[in-house]
């Protein structure tokens, strides 16, 4: 398990509910609590997939055509957040495992930085769609970072005076950023 400290966690939530919305008030409320209590956010592990978590929720957005709140204890199941509020008010040192499900969550930076594995999973198989989503995400983050490197060696040929690299650094650029438009 990596090691994602509390403050992580709560900069998540509070970016969650500050860019989502969630229909089920009790929900937010829930999530208020976590982000609010040291001591059970130290025992919350946000995963991509809860199966096999013996303790666990879902919580999905509003534009997500699925269940907005799921809770799991052993083989008990609940869409009551009150149960999960009052279950993790009651034991907070126990783990529970939070899948939050909204557009785009596989490649989020937000919510990437703070997952972990699943321990009860063996393996977890991506689908193609997954897959193409991540190698998408992975692909615009190292075309980014290129064109942040680019431009700080323009600046350098800028201030140096040099204008042979200024004019290749400056066709770099353009073939680079002409790379997101073509998609």
């Amino acid at each position: 398990m990596l090691n994602i400290t509390t403050a992580e966690k709560r900069d998540f939530l509070t970016w969650f509910l500050q860019h989502y919305r969630v229909h089920i008030p009790e929900v937010i409320i829930l999530l208020d609590f976590l982000k609010n209590n040291d001591e059970v956010l130290e025992s919350v592990h946000f995963v991509n997939d809860i199966t096999r978590c013996e303790r666990a929720m879902i919580v999905s957005t509003d534009n997500l055509d699925q269940e907005p709140f799921l809770f799991f204890k052993k083989h008990l199941v609940t869409t009551e957040p009150q149960k999960a509020f009052h279950d993790i008010r009651m034991h907070p040192e126990q783990a529970i495992y939070v899948q939050v499900d909204f557009p785009h969550a596989l490649t989020s930076p937000e919510y990437v930085g703070v997952k972990e594995d699943n321990p009860y999973q063996m393996m977890q198989t991506l689908s193609n769609a997954e897959r193409s989503e991540v190698n998408t995400f992975i692909s615009e983050t190292l075309r980014q970072e290129r064109i942040a490197d680019v431009t700080e060696l323009i600046n350098q040929a800028l201030d140096e005076g040099n204008l042979d690299d200024f004019n290749e650094w400056t066709r770099v650029l353009k073939e680079l950023k002409e790379i997101s438009l073509a998609k």
